[in-house]
């Protein structure tokens, strides 16, 4: 134990989060034997016009956490790294970044629902755009590739197909269009060519196009039918989006010298939400983040989830989203306007700017609404996306964290809440977590550096959920009971609630508390995907345990200014819990 804590006072970190719109740093210490958040510092980003350097943000966000702190990290410019005698400085600087154009990507397979299909598959978890993919059955002749590979413009190209020793008819067919490609690239900007193939004709390729393109060899991704294997492919693809940052991110190259690790915040959030739940002992679990200029999905087993980013968000990348925005959907949550169209083209100009009045954050709340949903409704499984609509999200799903938007902190935890019920309508219990304090990606990146750090912060009050919600559902008429709901915890008397059709009910369970929950169901009800009574363990969190008897799928009237009503009246009634 004593060597533990010693190792643990040597260590201190800040971690970089760079940001579309802002950058914020954070400062990991230890205070008496245990590794806190000392503070944070934020600043707008600069890597856009006028300053076009990432390094003058960086440093505005590390002069407010110095002031808040006290402790000197930089001296006129220059990191102190590692701590010098007189404690200036830190240990560590690690790093995620958010921001930037995704990278373009033309993926070329022999099989469409093998070779392709894996290759595309490696890609996930990454910020890329599928510009151009091929595989011979697509009807395109040679001239017909060429063309679409030229005017797609791609920054690498994956060649992927063949198992090892096998056919290499359309592999060969590949290289002679490549071949012709090459010289019609701009020199400066042809495209990197990493292949993924028949391991056989590694001599070949190296011989025919080394020359032509920045050559990169992985893995085969298919070395038989029945086998995939996809992380050297990875492998080279996170050192090309390294690579592609580099080149559009103004300052980070200078950035990078002081860095002893930098991942992508999705990456980093991802790894931070399969930490969490490991700790929790959950099996599956969702995550959404609706950033300003990009949004992702995670969900599936907690071991291997499944991530989706997309380049739409709540800042310029509404212009992204913008094919797929519902205006009379919008004007249901935005109260008081008249023209909500006109808010959001000023938050793709000024994505900075935070909601100041009621009806502006009901407007921002509109808009996570939309991109949720169509996040769920596009990236779920087809089976799952079914069960959305008719049921809400799947029981199995008990674990469900959410962030950027109006997650952050600012939102009040009650309209939070509301916002992520109404986007995933979950069946439950589920624990809902929302990261109010943007601490996700810093943690995934700090728990990739030292565990134990990640755990202390972990469980620090800046980590705590929301609640845990339980749906209640089925034959239900307004006003009606339909279930008993008992909480247990300590030597505690007990709190009992009798919950309604139509209500939203809040239990009182604070944070950090476990409680043993009973609830029984009236006639034709379900609690949940179960049918009977439920006993379970359950978390406490800023708003207790919330009993949702709204019912599934969650229906309201079509009346815009009807809908608005409804939602305050939830609204009140989680606020007065």
């Amino acid at each position: 134990m004593t060597e533990r804590a010693s190792v643990v006072q040597t260590e201190r970190y800040l971690v970089l989060d760079i940001g579309h719109v802002w950058t914020r740093a954070f400062l990991f210490d230890v205070a008496e034997g245990r590794y806190a958040l000392v503070g944070v510092g934020r600043a707008p980003s600069t890597w856009e016009a006028p300053l076009q350097d990432v390094r003058e943000g960086v440093l505005q966000a590390v002069e407010q956490l110095e002031h808040i702190s006290g402790l000197v990290l930089e001296h006129e410019g220059e990191w102190i790294v590692p701590r010098d005698a007189g404690g200036r400085g830190v240990d560590k600087i690690l790093l995620v970044t958010s921001l930037g154009p995704p990278m373009r990507v033309a993926a070329m397979g022999v099989l469409e629902s093998f070779s392709l299909n894996s290759a595309l598959r490696a890609m996930h978890n990454m910020y890329v755009q599928v510009v151009a993919a091929f595989h011979v059955n697509d009807e395109l002749n040679m001239v017909q590739r060429l063309e679409r590979l030229l005017n797609t413009r791609p920054e690498v190209i994956v060649l992927a197909g063949g198992t090892d020793e096998g056919a290499q008819g359309a592999l060969r067919e590949y290289i002679q269009v490549l071949e012709l490609a090459a010289p019609l690239f701009p020199k400066a900007d042809r495209p990197t060519l990493i292949y993924a193939g028949n391991r056989s004709l590694h001599a070949l390729i190296t011989q025919r196009l080394g020359s032509l393109y920045p050559l990169q060899i992985a893995e085969n991704v298919r070395p038989t039918l029945d086998r995939e294997h996809l992380a050297d492919l990875r492998r080279v693809l996170l050192e090309q989006q390294k690579k592609h940052l580099r080149r559009h991110v103004p300052g980070l190259e200078g950035m990078l010298a002081y860095v002893q690790r930098w991942d992508s915040a999705e990456r980093a959030w991802r790894f931070a939400a399969q930490w969490l739940a490991g700790m929790h002992g959950v099996s599956h679990m969702l995550g959404l983040y609706i950033g300003a200029g990009r949004s992702w999905l995670l969900h599936g087993p907690v071991t291997a989830p499944h991530m989706h980013i997309e380049p739409y968000g709540l800042g310029h990348g509404l212009q992204a989203f913008a094919p797929h925005l519902d205006e009379t959907q919008l004007q249901a949550w935005a109260l008081q306007h008249d023209a909500p169209l006109a808010d959001v083209y000023m938050k793709t100009v000024y994505p900075e700017l935070l909601p100041e009045t009621e009806a502006e954050l009901w407007l921002e709340c509109g808009l996570t609404y939309q991109i949720g949903r169509h996040l769920l409704l596009q990236h779920l499984p087809a089976g799952e996306r079914r069960y959305v609509r008719g049921r809400g999200l799947p029981g199995r799903y008990n674990w469900i964290l959410v962030g950027g938007g109006v997650w952050q902190n600012g939102t009040p935890p009650a309209q939070a809440l509301l916002t992520a019920l109404d986007i995933l309508q979950p069946e439950g219990p589920a624990v809902l977590l929302a990261d109010r304090a943007q601490l996700l990606a810093p943690l995934g990146v700090l728990a990739q550096e030292n565990a134990l750090a990640a755990t202390h912060i972990a469980r620090s009050p800046h980590v705590l959920p929301l609640a845990t919600v339980l749906a209640v559902w089925g034959r239900m008429r307004g006003g009606r009971p339909v279930a008993e709901v008992r909480l247990q915890w300590d030597e505690r008397p007990g709190l009992s609630q009798t919950v309604l059709a139509g209500e939203l009910q809040a239990l009182g369970l604070p944070p950090g508390y476990r409680a043993q929950m009973e609830a029984r169901p009236g006639r034709n009800v379900r609690l949940g995907a179960r049918t009977g009574p439920l006993r379970a363990e359950v978390l406490g969190g800023w708003l207790g345990v919330v009993v949702d008897a709204r019912g599934r799928p969650l229906r309201l009237p079509e009346d815009p200014k009807a809908q608005q009503r409804q939602r305050r009246e939830w609204l009140r009634r989680l606020q007065v819990a």
